[in-house]
């Protein structure tokens, strides 16, 4: 009896000392790795202040990464609870506690931390495979599915999805020189597990279903397949075909917190073959070309007829480049039949009410369509030149209606008048006849002048739109005439009345652009170009005279490319003379019996024009 309870106390004494051998060697490793990896990367000697309270372990490693800015990860199925205070203690140190007293492994992917369970490696796992004929044998002890079919898809290449139920599941199945395929089906029958390949290749491992007779299932396999279907982490993967969408949504029910109820019977068979996807994508998959339809309300889905008001639902989708009274009216009827869209001006969205599956398409489409709407910024550049030259030459002589008076200027150019007594003093100095006694309204007019000039006018507006609308831009001057209405009112005595009204005659500068953006990058623009301004009036009373010079183009260019438009050009000459008949046409003589008046004028307008993309 005593040498029992000697051989207990021993026993219990080497696996105390094995059991703290192992923590010491697990704190010793994961120390290690922290000193390395704490000399590229500083944050993990930062010092730290947490204090917690049976909070899950996960939670505790997000306040740990959120505080140091550390990239560190729990994994997710560790459900620890923690209970520690840490004052002042780096982010090393609390991460090498928690390895060596809750039985963590640290692995380090650069910057990112990963903290996962030890697993105990006492239940037996051998696998060995021949690549060459595809033959395998292997054995597994109580091992658990996530471990086994992780380890068989090594060494295999195959590739597994497990439903979440099985995860956990025991392996034990051992198999020798056995070709892979019938090795997979052992593997299933032996833990009563479904494996299934789908069309992707790749195999479903799920529950099997009970109450199924195996016999007639192998003989009706090319018509009636297994239900696989899993939910992980809200996304769903299922195979099956030719199976009701109750059943299937049964199955679902049970692995999901999705509850189903059925506003009207139910009886369509589908075939579908869907892996990771969302609840709302899986759904219109399943229902997708079946008069029934579903409605989400929180965690609870209604199924029913499309005829059910019941199951209509109500979306508002917001446009986020587009405007909403610029959409609608582009949309085909056939993309919108079914259900109704209305504009939401206040938000810039639509609202739109019907099956939440077809809505699920609509607002894809929209999303496609919602792009990014190019502004143009044009820059123009206008250019008015105008280039004059006149020469006036000659000598006029005549009576005006009062006495003249000598006036005039002789530089720069000649234009100077003389009455009767200074020509007369004229011609005496210069040793020639004077003209005697002549009326006191005699004048003699000289003219010998020359002009030239530039006028150049330059003009810098900016225009600004967006895609397919127009800019314009207006600068103008307005001149008013008056005209008079005059009436005569009555017979026997006829009474004259007179109405004045001012009207007015615009000049301006006009221009009008309409960009079109490619999508080769190229800008198509439609351009209105308009230039007017105002003449002499004939007359005190008449309206003003009014030169107007305009063109439009259409043409497509690079983005930032300058181009030149325009290129107007208006010349005139204007050559006027008098004189006595034949003595103005002799060389010499001409000068003095003969007046002459040569004006020239040149104008070129110019229009540069540069249109910049943003988006």
């Amino acid at each position: 009896m005593k040498q029992d309870k000697y051989k207990i106390v021993v026993f219990v004494a080497v696996l105390l000392i094995c059991v703290d051998l192992n923590a010491q060697i697990a704190k010793s490793t994961c120390g290690s790795l922290l000193d390395s990896l704490a000399i590229s990367n500083p944050l993990l000697n930062q010092e730290v202040d947490i204090s917690v309270s049976d909070i899950p372990i996960k939670e505790l490693i997000r306040i740990l990464g959120n505080t140091t800015g550390l990239n560190v990860s729990v994994d997710p199925q560790s459900n620890i609870k923690v209970n520690s205070n840490f004052n002042q203690v780096k982010a090393k140190d609390v991460i090498s506690f928690l390895c060596s007293n809750y039985k963590l492994k640290l692995e380090a992917y650069g910057s990112i931390l990963y903290l996962k369970p030890i697993v105990e490696t006492n239940n037996q796992l051998e696998i060995n495979y021949s690549a060459n004929d595809s033959v395998i044998t292997y054995g597994s002890g109580n091992i658990e599915a996530q471990q086994f079919f992780e380890e068989l898809t090594k060494k295999t290449d195959l590739n597994f999805i497990l439903n979440p139920s099985v995860k956990k599941t025991k392996i034990n199945s051992f198999g020798q020189n056995l070709l892979v395929r019938n090795a997979i089906k052992q593997i299933g029958m032996s833990n009563e597990l479904s494996i299934i390949k789908n069309n992707e290749g790749l195999y479903v491992v799920s529950p099997l279903i009970k109450g199924k007779n195996k016999e007639q299932e192998g003989t009706k396999r090319h018509k009636v397949r297994p239900l696989s279907i899993s939910f992980e982490n809200d996304l769903i993967s299922i195979a099956a075909t030719n199976t009701k969408i109750t059943d299937i949504l049964e199955n679902l029910g049970g692995l999901s917190q999705y509850h189903f109820s059925y506003l009207s019977p139910v009886e369509d068979v589908v075939s579908v073959n869907l892996i990771n996807e969302p609840p709302g994508s899986f759904l219109k998959h399943l229902f997708y070309g079946t008069k029934n339809t579903y409605k989400f309300d929180e965690n609870r889905v209604f199924i029913g007829s499309r005829d059910l008001q019941e199951l209509k639902t109500c979306e508002l989708i917001r446009l986020n480049n587009r405007r909403v009274d610029s959409l609608t009216h582009v949309l085909p009827k056939e993309l919108i039949s079914g259900f109704s869209v209305e504009e939401f001006h206040e938000l810039n969205s639509l609202i739109v009410w019907g099956d939440a599956d077809r809505i699920s398409d609509f607002k894809k489409t929209i999303q496609r369509i919602d792009l990014p709407v190019p502004v143009v910024l044009i820059d123009v550049i206008i250019i008015d030149s105008s280039k004059s030259f006149g020469v006036e030459s000659g000598i006029e002589a005549g009576l005006g209606e009062e006495p003249t008076l000598t006036k005039g200027e002789i530089n720069p150019g000649m234009d100077f008048t003389m009455g009767a007594a200074s020509v007369n003093k004229f011609l005496d100095r210069v040793g020639l006849t004077n003209l005697g006694r002549v009326s006191p309204n005699f004048y003699l007019n000289l003219k010998a002048m020359e002009s030239n000039g530039i006028i150049d006018i330059r003009s810098t507006p900016q225009l600004s739109t967006i895609n397919g609308h127009t800019a314009s831009l207006a600068v103008g001057q307005t001149e008013y005439y008056k005209e008079e209405l005059s009436n005569i009112w009555g017979y026997q005595n006829p009474q004259l009345q007179t109405q004045s009204q001012y009207k007015p005659v615009e000049a301006k500068l006009e221009i009008i652009i309409k960009p079109f953006v490619t999508g080769n990058g190229h800008v198509s623009l439609d351009i209105e170009v308009e230039q007017s301004e105002f003449t002499e009036r004939i007359s005190e009373s008449a309206p003003p005279g009014l030169v107007s010079r305009e063109f439009k183009s259409k043409i497509s260019v690079k983005n930032q490319d300058m181009i030149l438009l325009g290129g107007l050009e208006e010349s005139a000459k204007r050559v006027t003379s008098k004189g006595w008949p034949l003595l103005s046409r002799i060389p010499v003589l001409k000068w003095v019996f003969s007046s002459r008046s040569d004006k020239k004028e040149k104008k070129h307008l110019n229009v540069f024009i540069k249109p910049t993309v943003f988006y």
